[in-house]
């Protein structure tokens, strides 16, 4: 009998995370837990250690202590914040490592796990933003393996392994179109946080349930798809298709298309992910009855309403930090939404504002930060996306746009 896969769940008890839990459960003798991390969710961590017996956790700097008091197991070796992270992605005992945390945080465990040269499971689309150029040197100097989760990309992928990439013409994104696709533009300006935050189809986090009402979330998983398939940005586009049943569609250059469909739930792609080595996992999903599905509709993306995506297509043109500033500005945004600092449509007018910033410091190179026009470092990429995010606190107090 083959031995069970040795997996880390980074990001243990999100909403992505929680779904894997889910296939763990459903396939015990298949997969062995070796370690697990959460943020603050002590309750939730503590009851997966007691019940999956891993051998390390990592938790928040500063609550390590009050785990352990939770731990019917006192020997657990329990790490703490970025660092923890790192211990965890360089356990030699790890065969596949999940990263499902949200935000950059996880980055530096990601750059670990590939140095190792280990097929990680990504659902952090923050990571490859800030780093893809160098995350693609990585994989090539150390021949490790990422495997999307995020069911477009992981769409694409399996689509892609049927093909020769040379067959292909086009990557084609699927996006749900979020809980404002049919509502009016000019309703815009007065939506709230708790709107936008009820998405039509998943169960999110709150900073990807606000990408996906402004449609940013579709813009940066264009820009992930660019460098997980190192495809030319021209190659890639997405468009509207409400039912979520096909996550991700190749067009071939001889006129075909390939297409995968499912449930919108993310055991599918986690499932696949397990099952790469060989292993007959079990996602617990049931089958789609075809002749139940009614209608799929798929749409343009109206811009006008949505002009996150072309945002996409600026910054890869621009390259090298670009994207990471980019992604740093949209997550200052987030935040100052949903403490109700801004208004849902400030959102579209400041990342378009930060675009002709960072387009200004590529045309002007001898007045930009050399971290953000020549990409050469992890610190680059962090430095980048924080520039953003300054970017973001400097314009409010100043009130004015900043060159």
């Amino acid at each position: 009998m083959k031995p069970p896969i040795k997996i880390a769940i980074l990001g243990a008890t999100g909403s992505v995370g929680s779904s894997l839990i889910k296939i763990i459960d459903q396939n015990p003798n298949l997969i062995d837990v070796q370690s697990l991390s959460a943020n603050k969710n002590l309750d939730l961590l503590a009851s997966l250690a007691n019940r999956l017996k891993p051998k390390k956790l990592c938790v928040a700097a500063g609550m390590a202590e009050r785990l352990l008091a939770k731990l019917t197991d006192k020997t657990i070796i329990i790490y703490e914040g970025e660092p923890g992270l790192v211990e965890l992605a360089n356990d030699k005992q790890v065969d596949l490592l999940f990263l499902l945390v949200a935000g950059v945080h996880g980055i530096k465990a990601l750059f670990a796990a590939l140095k190792r040269g280990i097929r990680v499971g990504l659902s952090n689309k923050e990571s490859v933003i800030l780093g893809g150029k160098l995350i693609n040197q990585l994989l090539a100097t150390y021949r490790g393996q990422i495997i999307p989760i995020d069911s477009e990309h992981n769409a694409l992928y399996q689509c892609l392994s049927a093909r020769r990439l040379s067959d292909v013409n086009r990557l084609i994104l699927t996006a749900s179109g979020g809980p404002f696709l049919n509502y009016p533009r000019n309703s815009f300006p007065k939506i709230t946080p708790r709107q936008a935050l009820k998405h039509p189809m998943w169960e999110m986090g709150s900073k990807i349930s606000i990408d996906s009402a402004t449609m940013m979330n579709k813009c940066l998983e264009i820009i992930e798809a660019h460098y997980l398939f190192k495809f030319p940005v021209a190659q890639i586009s997405a468009i509207v298709h409400p039912q979520s049943v096909v996550h991700g569609i190749v067009e071939f250059k001889e006129g075909s298309s390939l297409a995968l469909m499912g449930q919108p739930d993310m055991r599918l792609p986690l499932s696949h992910c397990l099952g790469i080595g060989g292993d007959d996992i079990n996602s617990g999903v049931p089958f789609m009855d075809l002749t139940k599905l009614g209608r799929l509709e798929f749409f343009e993306i109206d811009t006008k309403k949505f002009p996150t995506i072309n945002l996409a297509y600026e910054v890869l043109t621009l390259g090298e930090g670009a994207p990471a500033y980019l992604n740093g500005v949209n997550q200052e945004l987030v935040e100052e939404f949903l403490q109700d600092k801004i208004s849902f449509t400030d959102i579209f007018k400041i990342l378009q504002i930060s675009v002709e910033r960072v387009k200004y410091f590529f045309h002007n190179l001898s007045k930009a930060p050399q971290f953000l026009v020549n990409q050469q470092t992890l610190d680059d990429a962090l430095a980048a996306n924080f520039y953003g995010q300054e970017f973001v606190s400097k314009l409010f107090k100043s009130k004015k746009t900043i060159f």
